[in-house]
């Protein structure tokens, strides 16, 4: 039996490393992946001017990348979802302790299979650093909570200061732990748990307050206090800075009530999504303490990032983890309570999960194709074979992204300006006109859009990769802008 479950680690661990790296630089290098790389690698030669709205030590990873490469976006990932493998042995480690290895693999395969979870531990973002955390911070104080380890509190004031390092959202945290601290100790409260209990707070404060260590040895208290007021304005001012973000083709300034449930729509199937859903309810009928636990931070997280004024997809990766450890205990318990003695249905409700959950999922990660500009960029390299005939290429999109897929391209074959005063007497000269579904939204009118409309019967029109791609069918264009 000892050497069956060894076996079976053997393979399941790399199985999940597979998992999280296969095509790890598919999807296109997003934006602020691009900002946190570049950070990072000023973070490395000492320069601390840029993005210190955001805490350093998830940047500090990319930083230490960029001294080996900095363009290869595999490399660049690849801590990230390294770290991610860690955050599923971590989900394994809480399960498995309250209910069993089996149920703490079934947990970690949900866990890579979530689809938020899986595309934001991809990725340079601060979002897979903060998880790795999160988990080992539950891991220690669900520990100090059973057992009474003072080890375990400090252990989970370290997780939590790393987590407070690496974003801001680790604050409700502090609350949720609070909550949770009364609740456990609602009928033996002491002193001494207290004073322990805050102890946690005050190690978690040092640990965050120590990664600005290098901040402070580049720029002497000038830095800190930089640091502390873009923070502070960030964090007070929370996403209401007038940024426009796109839903479903619409423009929005603060993101509609109903943003969460139109991405959890598009992104899970039916059966996952329907699972999803109901994974709250396994509080209620297991009625465990370690049920309520998770279901307090289901409604701390939802509460938290519902009433943040700009949403972002990503955030869900943070609902995530609650509702996977909630759909364990309510599988757990539909299997205790009806199938632990029929091995026949037992087999039908594993086939079930698997085709209606893992499958697909597993599936999606198999055939994954390069995205947005990735795509973009290797759909003209083909069209033009290598960018090596005469026509050019105009793309209204993220200029972080245009620019990182096209710096190895001759400027003048691929553009990407937005200032069309400027670039308006020479759009004639274009036989490609690229526009970002995402970006084209918040400026119908902009310049370059009115121009090629203007031109319609000139041109064939496809989306592809997220883009409307309008191509002229017979060159040259007529030069109708006129730049003022």
């Amino acid at each position: 039996m000892k050497t069956r479950s060894t076996l079976f680690k053997i393979v399941f661990w790399p199985f999940v490393g597979f998992l999280f790296l296969f095509k790890l630089s598919y999807a296109y290098f997003f934006t602020d992946e691009i900002l946190y790389t570049m950070s990072g690698l000023e973070y490395m030669h000492g320069n601390y001017t840029r993005n210190l709205q955001h805490p350093l030590l998830g940047k500090y990873l990319v930083g230490l990348v960029t001294l080996f490469t900095r363009a290869d976006v595999f490399w660049l990932r690849l801590p990230y979802a390294l770290l991610g493998v860690v955050s599923a042995w971590l989900i394994f480690c809480i399960i498995k302790k309250q209910y069993g290895a089996i149920w703490g693999y079934v947990a970690s395969l949900l866990y890579v299979f979530s689809p938020f979870i899986y595309e934001t531990t991809r990725m340079v973002m601060l979002e897979s650093p903060m998880y790795l955390w999160w988990l080992g911070f539950h891991l220690f104080f669900l520990d100090y909570l059973y057992e009474k380890r003072a080890k375990s509190l400090w252990l989970a004031g370290v997780f939590l200061g790393l987590g407070m390092a690496t974003k801001f959202s680790t604050i409700i945290l502090y609350p949720f732990s609070l909550v949770i601290f009364i609740f456990s100790f609602r009928r033996k409260l002491s002193m001494k748990n207290v004073i322990s209990f805050l102890k946690m707070y005050i190690l978690s404060g040092v640990i965050y307050g120590g990664s600005y260590i290098f901040l402070f040895i580049q720029r002497g208290f000038l830095g800190l206090k930089d640091a502390a007021k873009e923070t502070l304005s960030v964090f007070l001012g929370r996403n209401v800075e007038g940024k426009f973000h796109v839903v479903n083709n619409k423009v929005y300034e603060r993101s509609p009530w109903w943003f969460y449930l139109y991405y959890l729509k598009e992104n899970y199937n039916s059966v996952h999504l329907g699972l999803t859903f109901l994974s709250p309810l396994g509080a209620f009928v297991d009625k465990s303490f370690f049920a309520i636990y998770w279901l307090v931070l289901f409604i701390f997280s939802v509460v938290f990032f519902q009433f943040i004024p700009l949403k972002n997809s990503r955030y869900i990766a943070s609902f995530e983890i609650p509702l996977i450890i909630l759909l364990v205990i309510c599988i757990r318990w539909v299997y205790t309570k009806f199938l632990a003695s029929r091995k026949s249905l037992v087999l039908l409700g594993i086939l079930f999960i698997s085709t209606s959950v893992f499958g697909p999922r597993l599936a999606f990660v198999l055939l994954q194709k390069p995205t947005k500009y990735n795509a973009l960029i290797r759909y003209f390299d083909n069209k033009t074979e290598g960018f090596t005939t005469k026509d050019r290429i105009y793309i209204y999109g993220s200029v972080r992204s245009s620019r990182w897929y096209t710096e190895d391209i001759p400027p003048q074959v691929i553009v990407f300006r937005r200032d069309f005063d400027v670039m308006c007497a020479d759009f004639h000269t274009f036989t490609y006109f690229v526009f970002d579904m995402d970006d084209l939204p918040r400026d119908w009118n902009n310049a370059l859009y009115t121009y090629v409309k203007e031109s319609d019967a000139l041109f064939e029109k496809e989306e592809k990769f997220g883009f409307w791609i309008y191509s002229l069918k017979h060159p040259p264009l007529p030069q109708i802008c006129i730049s003022p």
